[in-house]
This record gives structure tokens, C-alpha cells and sequence, in this order.
């Protein structure tokens, strides 16, 4: 084991106003031994250096805050009361030192940011709209680089493939960039070519998010961080095999024709492990777009909303990469949708069953519903306890103050996977994926303030299959 890590220096990442607390030395002797561990067996890179010492940082502060540290009644009188606005600086500090860390560390790190910045509102606002910013504005490789990847899977020929191609890449992605180019039939097509040193770094970096899940689970109650990150390596590991791409692209535009959305086309000549051609679809990322022209938010969201709806509940075959940058709104006011390595399937079966749950969720049907849980693939270890707690949180709403009716599908299907969670229900992965990605949509929906009601959500859930 090196002394880099031995001596790994918390001391100066760590604030003033966590060292004096009464349990610090223990935890930090705990977290620099299970640091120690990771890094033996990992044999971490330098690159990690940085990793460890800014979550250690996070981990400990947030630790603080969970603790609520007893205080004596003159310490109580005399601290002054943290304000919203203290709560959330001190947010906003900590989720701008986390994008940082992402946007340094580069690759799957971007992608992971990609992630949480679309999960809903289980992360506090500020880590989403740092994390956001990362959705567009991945860091991007040399031309020259560009060049030793296109050479090597393309051959040492490949720009007689081309009449022109743009040095400078049209889109950065945590994993690939996009560059312009013309075929010398005088097509137009974006040719994705991936990171050269992707592939080695990712293996890595998925197991440091998996150990790094451990160390924040007791902080993310109703929540399973170590799942998260399974559904983060399943996209990412998906994400690396051009040729499912191409595959997953061919089988969407075969299933999907419409006037409100588009997909590329496959260019098969530009296939290859680490280039991928499709036709160029002109636009602006659906970020922007919706910023320049607020008023159109309603209508383009909900457009994509019922993309989203039919795609899971019609022909089963969905996109499961749903976050921002992959949304693009062409001149014609079409949506595109872009990046098709992550995908789900469902089976007839699993459609109609989680249909069946959705409704249940979506009405507060409290009768058949842990029986259609049962026939859905979940296992329900506790159904009295799952039962009254899904009909205490409604009630505790209540009591609150908090309107039924103020809260959006998606926010109650949130919510309900919470409570699943934490009734020690196991969900089909399947599910898991599809409900992940309708709360992606929600997030979307709330940043731009735009409110899908139950019976639309209904609507739109109860699609048929044309006949």
C-alpha cells in the first residue's frame, strides 16, 4: 500500500465547525481505515486522491447536520437558528464542490451527475441545478485524439469516407463527442466517436461509486444509493457498446413514427467499437430551448410526456437515458431524441402489471393492491405494515397541511417508491428502471413549472395498442 493514501489529508478538507463535535476522532479513525481499505483494494490511481478527500468532506458535513448534536441549554440559547437561506448557502457550497469534483474527474463521473441531477426532488434543489449544468457541457478531447480513434477504427483511410468533417465537436458527452461531417454522397451526418481512454477508467470508477454507496446510505433514508448505482453502471456499461446502440436506434425508429418527435438514422458503413454514424439532426438542446421560449414549456413537455407514456405502456421498448441533454427541439418544432444506449424493455405482461400498479398508486386504491403488486413481480414481505404506511403518509400530508392535489403524478409515484423501500418491499428491476425514468420526466416537468394533472397522467397511462 503506498503513503499517499496512508497519509491521506482529510484534516484540511474537513470544516472548522465539524472537528469539535463530540464523536469526531472515532468517525474519522472509521472513515480513514474504510478510505485506507478502498484504495488497497482498487489500488486506486492519484486521480482518486481528490475523489476521496471531497467526499469525505460532504460525507462528514452531512453527517454533522444528521446527528443534531446535543447541545447544553446555554448553547441552545445562544447559537443563532439556521435560516433557509443558511441551509441552502451551505447546499449550494457543498453541490458546487460536487459538480466541480464530476467535471475534474470526467467520464462516468459526468454521466453520474447526468443521473442524480434528474432524480427528482430526493436531492435538495441546489445539487440539481449544479448538477444540471453538467447535462450539455461534458469536457471534450483534442482533434488530434479524435483523429488516433477514427484511424484505428475506421482505418488509416477513413477521411475518403468524407467531403468535409468539423474538427470542433457539435456535442460533449461523458463518454463520447459528437462531430459534423458530410459524406461523400453528400449526406449530412453526426459521427459519435467515444473517449479513447473510456473503457479503462470505467471499471474503476463504477466500483468506487458502488463502495462510495455504502458510505452514504444511512444518509438517503427511503432510498437505496447501492441500487442507484447499479442502474447508473447498467447505463454506462450500456452506453460503451456501439453496436447495441446501433441496434436499440434501428428498433425505436421501426417502432415509433409521429409529427411531434424524431430519432436519427442509422449509418451502418460508421459503425464500428468506438464510432457510431447517424443523420444529423439540426437543433437546440432542449435546456435552452425552453429558456429562450418559456411559454412553449407546457405543450413541448407534455408532448414528451406522452412520447415517454406510449413508449413504455404501448410497445414496451423505451429510452432509458431520459435527461435533458439527450432532448433536442429541431427548426420544424419536433422533439429528437438522442443517445439510445440505455433502453428498457417490457414484456405484455410487465406492461399490463405495472399499468395495473400505476393506477392503484396514481387513485389510492388501497383494495387489490398488494395482490396486483404480487401478480406484477414485487415481493411483498410486509403487507400490513406496506399498507398502512402508504395510507399514513397521506394522512400525515394532511395534518401537514400539504393538498393532495399539490403534489404531481410524479411526485407521488416518488414518494411511493419510498415508502416501498423503506417496508422492506423488493422491486423488480424492470420496474425500478421505468419508474426512475417517469420521475426523470417529473423533474423536468417541475424545473420549468408545468403540471401534468392525475386525469392526464391517467389519460396517457391508459393508451391502448392500436389495433
Amino acid at each position: 500500500m503506498t503513503d499517499r493514501f496512508r497519509n491521506l489529508d482529510l484534516e484540511s478538507s474537513i470544516p472548522d465547525s465539524i472537528r469539535d463535535f463530540q464523536d469526531f476522532g472515532s468517525i474519522q479513525k472509521q472513515l480513514q481505515n474504510e478510505w485506507i481499505g478502498i484504495a488497497e483494494w482498487l489500488k486506486l490511481g492519484d486521480r482518486y486522491r481528490d475523489a476521496i478527500q471531497t467526499l469525505v468532506q460532504l460525507y462528514l458535513q452531512n453527517r454533522f447536520d444528521l446527528l443534531n448534536l446535543k447541545q447544553s441549554p446555554e448553547e441552545e440559547t445562544q447559537a443563532p437558528e439556521k435560516t433557509p437561506s443558511d441551509i441552502s448557502e451551505k447546499h449550494r457550497h457543498n453541490a458546487k464542490e460536487l459538480a466541480a469534483l464530476c467535471k475534474r474527474q470526467g467520464g462516468a463521473w459526468i454521466k453520474a451527475a447526468q443521473f442524480l441531477s434528474t432524480q427528482g426532488d430526493w436531492l435538495p434543489r441546489e445539487y440539481r441545478e449544479e448538477l444540471e449544468e453538467l447535462q450539455d457541457q461534458a469536457p471534450g478531447i483534442s482533434w488530434d485524439q479524435v483523429v488516433e480513434v477514427l484511424e484505428e477504427s475506421l482505418g488509416s483511410d477513413w477521411n475518403s469516407r468524407f467531403s468535409d468533417i468539423d474538427p470542433n465537436p457539435v456535442a460533449t458527452a461523458s463518454l463520447a463527442q459528437v462531430h459534423r461531417a458530410t459524406l461523400t454522397d453528400g449526406r449530412i451526418c453526426a459521427i459519435k466517436v467515444q473517449l479513447p481512454d473510456a473503457p479503462m477508467r470505467i471499471d474503476a470508477d463504477l466500483k468506487f461509486f458502488a463502495l462510495a454507496a455504502k458510505m452514504f446510505k444511512d444518509q438517503l433514508p427511503g432510498l437505496d444509493p447501492e441500487q442507484l448505482v447499479r442502474e447508473l453502471s447498467r447505463s454506462i456499461l450500456l452506453e460503451l457498446d456501439y453496436a447495441q446502440e446501433a441496434e436499440n436506434l434501428t428498433r425505436f425508429s421501426k417502432c415509433y413514427q409521429s409529427s411531434e418527435w424524431t430519432v436519427p438514422q442509422l449509418i451502418p458503413e460508421l459503425l464500428s467499437p468506438k464510432t457510431l454514424g447517424m443523420s444529423f439532426l439540426e437543433g437546440t438542446p432542449i435546456r435552452h430551448f425552453l429558456e429562450e421560449v418559456p411559454s412553449t414549456a407546457e405543450s413541448v413537455l407534455k408532448t414528451l410526456c406522452s412520447s415517454f407514456m406510449r413508449q413504455i405502456f404501448i410497445s414496451g421498448l423505451f429510452h432509458a437515458d431520459p435527461h435533458p441533454g439527450n432532448f433536442f427541439i429541431t427548426p420544424r418544432g419536433q422533439i429528437a431524441l438522442l443517445d439510445f444506449g440505455a433502453m428498457g424493455e417490457l414484456s405484455e405482461n410487465e406492461t399490463s402489471a405495472y399499468r395495473e400498479v400505476l393506477s392503484t398508486f396514481l387513485f389510492k386504491q388501497q383494495e387489490g393492491l398488494i395482490e396486483k403488486m404480487k401478480q406484477a413481480g414485487f415481493v411483498v414481505n410486509q403487507p400490513e405494515r406496506l399498507i398502512e404506511m402508504l395510507f399514513k403518509a397521506k394522512d400525515k400530508n394532511k395534518s401537514e397541511g400539504i393538498a393532495d392535489s399539490d403534489k404531481t403524478p410524479f411526485s407521488k409515484l416518488e414518494t411511493k417508491l419510498r415508502i416501498l423501500r423503506e417496508a422492506e418491499v423488493e422491486l423488480p428491476d424492470s420496474f425500478v428502471l421505468m419508474a426512475r425514468v417517469l420521475i426523470s420526466l417529473g423533474g423536468l416537468l417541475n424545473q420549468h413549472q408545468v403540471k401534468l394533472t392525475p386525469m392526464e397522467w391517467a389519460a396517457m397511462l391508459m393508451q391502448q395498442q392500436p389495433t
